[in-house]
């Protein structure tokens, strides 16, 4: 017993004087290292080699799949597709992703998450490798051959999230862990925005299916980076949890027991509907602007695919930079001016609805007659303030349900996928209509209203227990 408290007073000295430490909490236990190397960011430790491998492959995954969107454009004209039939390949991607998530996460947090995003990466690699070879096929085989490969790309990509979920909790010390992921995943919309802006040059270049073969051997070279240079999961260096008294430990459990009362279990379900009503608020918006933006764009005038890249990855570009803003004012607000975290919550996740639904006002009332100028501009201005949502909708599940976050998020993130699944669908069926994209900007616009309204009138704090 003295031992281990030995090691925890010799891990709780370090962490004091690790720059960025973040204020002692009892309700929060700290990560414990395991060997005798204490947290850095040199390249020497595994854990940073395992963080960078993580945000190149989450951006590999991003180029991957945005880079349909830009090709949709000769692929469509090429194979002689429907706007409809463009929808219907754009949710296949999603549909791949649903069907994949649970089993991979499942898989993650039982054999790590670093085999599994390297296995995942150099599967959904292949795939879009295999995809730029569709043309040879012939004509009535193109569709079919096209949505297997949509499919099997969401498949292989299902990973990402749990397994960079089951990657930090095992490697990254817990006062690197929040910038770690926010790396992670800010570059997602990174890669969104160089693969929007490479995909028109490399068409130019070498074509469509030459664009693909490029995204495949920079797939292909990360992969060959991740073999050399990741830690094995059974590696020694890893990071724990410290093991808690037994008062803080009952003390939580009892608090976590007592947050959930048997006449509160109606109104618990209720906050978990509307969580996820958010959630796939969020999705409707985010998957239909991944896949739809540069046809959009093309309806406005923007007939060349290099002009029609650019412009695209504007909107992704504020996005990354609108989370981080997100971040720091919600922080700030916390610790400088004092604000509960559910007001900050509540703030932020009020700008993640109605900031987007605003910006799309202009869109609906200037219809097909939008300058470019003006809808590249609402578009930006819809992606970095839905970005907020980090630090709204995100961290309200952390704040509500610490011991079981993963599980309500995992729930959350499912219904919103399926959503994002649908909304493509709708999307296609929309802008073919006499009602064009207008239709589609107004119900979003109406989708992220009541989001707004709803979250204010329901979401105060209150506890939720699996």
């Amino acid at each position: 017993m003295a031992s281990v408290k030995g090691s925890q007073s010799s891990v709780w000295q370090s962490l004091k004087h690790t720059k960025g430490t973040r204020r002692a909490s009892p309700c929060h236990a700290r990560a414990d290292i395991a060997d005798v190397q204490g947290p850095s960011l040199a390249w020497s430790n595994p854990w940073v080699r395992a963080v960078a491998f993580f945000a190149g492959a989450m951006a590999c995954a991003s180029m991957h799949r945005v880079t349909f969107s830009v090709l949709a454009i000769p692929i469509r004209a090429e194979f002689g597709l429907s706007l409809p039939q463009m929808g219907i390949l754009h949710s296949a991607v999603l549909a791949g992703y649903i069907l994949g998530q649970m089993p991979l996460g499942v898989l993650a947090d039982r054999i790590g998450g670093i085999p599994v995003m390297q296995s995942s990466l150099l599967l959904w690699t292949l795939v879009t490798g295999v995809t730029s070879l569709i043309r040879n096929l012939p004509q009535q085989q193109r569709f079919p051959a096209l949505l297997a490969a949509r499919a099997a790309l969401g498949l292989a990509q299902a990973c990402i999230m749990p397994a960079t979920s089951a990657m930090a909790a095992k490697w990254v010390p817990e006062e690197y862990r929040a910038r770690a992921l926010t790396l992670i995943h800010s570059s997602f919309s990174l890669g969104t925005v160089f693969g929007m802006l490479a995909t028109p040059q490399l068409v130019l270049a070498f074509g469509w299916p030459g664009a693909l073969m490029g995204f495949t051997l920079l797939g292909l070279a990360w992969a060959v980076f991740g073999q050399w240079s990741l830690p094995e999961e059974g590696a020694k260096h890893r990071v724990g949890r410290k093991q808690e008294p037994d008062s803080v430990a009952s003390e939580r459990k009892g608090s976590h027991k007592d947050g959930v009362k048997k006449g509160e279990k109606t109104s618990m379900w209720f906050q978990i509907a509307l969580l996820t009503w958010t959630h796939c608020v969020i999705g409707w918006g985010f998957f239909i602007f991944q896949f739809w933006i540069p046809t959009y764009l093309k309806t406005l005038g923007a007939l060349d695919l290099e002009s029609m890249g650019a412009l695209s990855a504007l909107p992704w570009a504020a996005s990354a930079l609108g989370g981080v803003v997100a971040g720091n004012i919600a922080d700030w607000l916390q610790e400088a001016r004092g604000w509960r975290a559910v007001r900050v919550r509540a703030f932020t996740q009020t700008l993640a609805t109605l900031g987007p639904a605003l910006s799309l006002l202009p869109l609906i009332l200037f219809r097909t007659r939008t300058p470019m100028s003006l809808a590249v501009g609402c578009l930006a201005a819809f992606m970095g303030l839905q970005a907020f949502c980090y630090a709204g909708f995100h961290a309200y599940v952390q704040d509500v349900a610490p011991k079981d976050a993963g599980k309500l998020l995992a729930l959350t993130n499912s219904a919103s996928t399926l959503v994002g699944f649908a909304a493509n669908l709708i999307t296609g069926a929309l802008a073919a209509s006499r009602f064009g994209y207008t239709a589609v900007f107004g119900l979003t616009m109406a989708f992220y209203l009541a989001s707004c309204l709803s979250w204010n009138a329901v979401m105060k704090g209150q506890k939720i227990s699996l």
